[in-house]
């Protein structure tokens, strides 16, 4: 049987029987009723002229009558039940992504427990079936270094001292990012799946006050970041292997400053190895065309290969690792470099205090073979570790609060790219 079909037979035949063992049939009175009274009988008629919709398959009805219910309804139980009710409505006319927003309402209005376990139940249902995606994700952070500047405010180049300019030294800010994601699920079987997406990302930035003073004539929009990519991915099951094949190619271009910064073709294909039933491993190839859009128009070619290991303790905590190697052969000499980076993340399983933790901390190495600035090239060494809390305790349409403490400070033999850097980020995450 599949999902769906166990989804049809949860909601739909146990909705009517429920709904008349509860009372939901209007009751007939010699006496005027109460207002609370008048309000209930109106919304159990609602419910139950929508339950019996769903069983003549009348969809338009039932999800007009459980919307109306909806809006009658005058607590959360109330407003989950007649939720539930639109969303499978909407479910069973093939509506997935309505059906999920409807979930989305329900659980607003569930409590802790049972009622939010069973809307995230129905919602896993829903996604399975949904051939459509959408992840969307916000942040907003205060950033002392919104221009990527050095931490170093003289520099020698060639054994002669420089002082840098303002604008070039790290400047304090505030960040505002967001995304979409699109995700199309073109065909689907048992052992493949084939997807088209779409991803839209977009980062600005305003100076503080001692940094616009520091840097007249300079805005934050100046260091304004922003993609648009197209993705086709196939994952396939094959025979002797413990985890899917995923092959993907994207498409894309970002812009700088609100100027075309490069455009690029990236190809790869990652192997999830199931290891045991808490363990899991990714290996991951790829290589990327990249053509800048400024004077140059140089030409570069990235290859990279990528692992990463996961796994859950004794007491559900998750444990990771990841190593990711990768050259960068291009036209314009400065710009060819290797990068090698190890990285360690920890999850906790319970919340504290309401709060799910997770921490990572990453080292990376990146050689330059050729400098204009030093004659032995350049040779970069970044350390980075971070911080998160998901508020779980705190939701409103399945979205709950984040916030990430990152930390990035990178040492070179140029000082010119010493950097320092540190955000704070409040951000938005789908519980679901």
């Amino acid at each position: 049987m599949t999902r769906f079909k166990v989804f049809q037979r949860y909601v739909g035949g146990a909705i009517l029987a429920l709904m008349l063992l509860a009372g939901f049939t209007p009751a007939v009175s010699q006496t005027q009723p109460t207002p609370a009274q008048a309000q209930f009988q109106a919304y159990g008629n609602l419910m139950t002229q929508a339950a019996l919709a769903i069983q003549q398959q009348n969809w338009p009805v039932a999800v007009a009558a459980a919307k109306a219910a909806f809006s009658t309804a005058n607590n959360d139980i109330q407003r989950l039940d007649a939720a539930r009710l639109v969303a499978s409505a909407h479910f069973r006319a093939r509506q997935f992504s309505r059906a999920e927003w409807w979930l989305r309402l329900a659980l607003n209005n569930a409590s802790e427990g049972a009622a939010a376990q069973a809307v995230h139940q129905d919602f896993a249902l829903v996604r399975q079936e949904n051939p459509l995606s959408v992840q969307l994700n916000f942040s907003a952070a205060p950033n002392n270094n919104v221009n990527n500047g050095s931490s170093s405010e003289s520099i020698t180049i060639w054994n002669l001292p420089f002082i840098l300019s303002p604008d070039a030294l790290a400047l304090s800010g505030y960040e505002v990012s967001g995304s979409v994601e699109l995700r199309y699920r073109l065909a689907q079987s048992a052992n493949f799946a084939t997807d088209i997406g779409l991803l839209l990302h977009a980062r600005t930035y305003e100076l503080s006050a001692a940094a616009a003073r520091a840097a007249p004539g300079i805005n934050g929009s100046d260091y304004a970041f922003s993609v648009v990519e197209l993705l086709l991915s196939h994952s396939r099951n094959y025979q002797n292997m413990t985890g899917p094949t995923t092959f993907s190619a994207n498409l894309g271009q970002n812009w700088y400053g609100g100027n075309p910064y490069t455009k690029y073709a990236r190809v790869t294909v990652a192997q999830d190895f199931r290891i045991s039933p808490t363990t899991g491993l990714n290996l991951t190839v790829g290589t990327e065309h990249q053509v800048s859009l400024l004077g140059s128009q140089s030409q570069s070619d990235i290859h990279s290969i990528s692992t990463g290991l996961n796994h859950q303790l004794a007491n559900r905590n998750r444990i990771g690792g990841s190593f990711r190697w990768q050259t960068t052969n291009s036209q314009d000499a400065s710009a060819e470099n290797d990068a090698v980076r190890i990285g360690v993340n920890y999850g906790l399983a319970k919340p504290v205090a309401g709060m799910m933790l997770s921490f990572n901390v990453a080292a990376e190495k990146r050689d330059y073979g050729f400098s204009i600035y030093d004659i032995a090239g350049r040779h970069d060494v970044t350390l980075s570790a971070g911080a998160t809390a998901l508020f779980s305790n705190i939701s409103y349409l399945g979205f709950s609060p984040t916030v990430s403490l990152e930390a990035n400070q990178t040492k070179s033999n140029v000082s010119l790219f010493n950097r320092e850097t540190i955000a704070l980020r409040f951000g938005l995450q789908s519980v679901f």
